[in-house]
């Protein structure tokens, strides 16, 4: 009796000590690893920090995002053959990098589309939810399956002295985002095509004498203002598009419940990303206003002529340029446009340039 109590103590004591060590393996947290090569108070980034601290308090600790910031994982040029290799879970990246590998992606640089970053995530979230040709661009060509949209904020002009109108464009060296360069010429400026890291110390040895193709929480981070301390909108709008994406094989060993919690965070991210954006904004507000940064205003004449040397030009070229590479750019263009009217009614976001009238230069 005693050997088989005895017995029987060893046996539960084994199965108990094994079922706290399965308990306890269930309970450790999912890690999936996030690849950024921008800083954790960028606009766009607050997003993200937002959509992990909310998948990690729903999923009660089940699922943990492990940040890299400001490539500390990976190089922004590997950023999409990481996602889609599966070096990193998940990447975040401006798909403008990436042109040849997300053809139909590159729409989000058509300036004129919308003033409205959070409808520009919205419009692309409904036509990849719903346009097999542009989710196939992720998912089948590239293995990553797309969280999530970040429209960027509106594209801003900065110059070293204020200008009042286009003529001041004559004979100045601007650093251009791609569909700028025939405007600028015409103009009587000189396109320069530099990176973004390249504007600072460009602008501080004269190769040039304003930029664009930033945001203005992102050239409040990168300085610019010390070279150039007065910002222009011509309104061009969002022009530029970031994505969060996790690689497929890693999608698919979610458990189910994970993944439902996961999309269901997602949607609800880009509802958060006006108010974001606008608290971004306004603490580089505060970095302007003691630096003394002057807003500038061009006459709406002046807006709508530099609207027209672009829009439909450029549309109808990026349109033509995605058909003849077998893409279905009309197609999709009018899917875009016609998403964008749908939520621009519900958005929240408001420039700086209307929300700071007080930077306007008298």
């Amino acid at each position: 009796m005693g050997k088989w109590f005895k017995s029987c103590s060893m046996v539960l004591s084994v199965f108990f000590f094994s079922m706290f060590l399965t308990s306890m393996a269930l309970a450790k947290p999912l890690i999936l690893n996030y690849s950024s090569g921008y800083g954790e108070n960028f606009s766009l980034s607050m997003h993200d920090r937002w959509w992990a601290q909310e998948l990690e308090k729903r999923s009660g600790g089940k699922v943990k995002i492990e940040f890299y910031w400001s490539q500390g994982l990976v190089k922004i040029p590997e950023s999409l053959e990481a996602a889609s290799s599966g070096i990193t879970d998940i990447s975040f990246f401006a798909t403008g990098y990436f042109g040849g590998q997300l053809p139909l992606s590159t729409s989000s640089q058509l300036f004129y589309l919308t003033e409205k970053p959070d409808a520009m995530s919205r419009a692309m979230m409904d036509v990849y939810n719903a346009f097999p040709a542009f989710r196939d661009e992720y998912e089948k060509k590239n293995n990553v399956k797309v969280l999530t949209f970040s429209g960027c904020t509106p594209n801003i002009v900065g110059v070293r002295k204020p200008w009042k109108g286009l003529k001041d464009f004559e004979g100045k060296k601007i650093r251009v985002f791609p569909g700028w360069e025939e405007a600028v010429s015409k103009l009587g400026g000189t396109p320069v095509t530099i990176s973004w890291g390249e504007i600072y110390t460009s602008l501080e040895n004269g190769v040039i004498d304003a930029y664009t193709g930033t945001m203005w929480d992102l050239a409040g981070i990168g300085k610019f203002y010390e070279q150039a301390p007065y910002i222009l909108d011509l309104k061009q709008g969002s022009c530029a598009m970031a994505v969060t994406v996790i690689n497929l094989d890693s999608w698919n060993k979610l458990p189910d419940d994970v993944k439902k919690i996961m999309e269901e965070v997602t949607q609800e991210s880009i509802g958060k990303q006006a108010e974001l954006y606008m608290e971004a904004d306004a603490r580089i507000y505060n970095v302007y206003k003691n630096a003394d940064v002057k807003t500038l205003e061009f006459s709406p004449e002046d807006v709508n002529k530099f609207r027209d040397l672009i829009v439909p030009k450029r549309w109808d070229n990026w349109k033509k340029d995605m058909e003849s590479k077998g893409q279905p750019g009309v197609e999709f263009f009018d899917k875009l446009t016609s998403a964008i009217k749908k939520h621009e009614p519900q958005s929240t976001y408001l420039s700086p340039f209307v929300r700071y009238p007080d930077l306007k230069l008298d």
